[in-house]
């Protein structure tokens, strides 16, 4: 079982397909809701999560955002946004972002804080070197 992930929620894939031009050697997870990116964050609760900004509901985002170090407390988010999002960066990131990126153009700048934060993930604990070996297959469903 991993214990830490890159976990995408957005809506249409394009920041999830940029993601993976630049991270190359990290698999990255897709979710299209807040609910199927909680349940992905149960599966591996010390994930990195990177949110779309604007969503369905924003008020209903805002405070997934904010309950992610109490549900969470070794997870960590990122905001996807646009510019016309700025204004909120001061929210966001009082609500528990660590970092806030603007356009596809800007996503190095979350490359250092992706590597920094699943080096440091709690190592998975396996039942048997089997276990450990199919996890570790690159179309691995763990």
């Amino acid at each position: 079982m991993e214990t830490a992930r890159l976990i995408v929620c957005e809506q249409t894939g394009d920041w999830a397909a940029s993601l993976r031009r630049m991270l190359d050697n990290i698999r990255v997870y897709e979710t299209r809701s807040l609910r199927a990116c909680w349940k992905e964050l149960e599966t591996a609760p010390a994930s990195l999560i990177c949110l779309q900004w604007p969503f369905d509901s924003d008020v209903v985002w805002l405070a997934r955002l904010a309950a992610l170090d109490s549900q969470f407390p070794r997870a960590r988010a990122v905001v996807l946004s646009t510019p016309a999002g700025r204004s909120l960066n001061n929210v966001w990131r009082e609500a528990g972002a660590v970092h806030v990126v603007y356009s596809q153009r800007d996503l190095e700048e979350i490359k250092p804080i992706v590597e920094r934060h699943l080096a440091s993930a709690p190592a998975p604990k396996y039942e048997s070197a089997k276990d450990e070996f199919w996890n570790r297959l690159p179309w691995s469903e763990s």
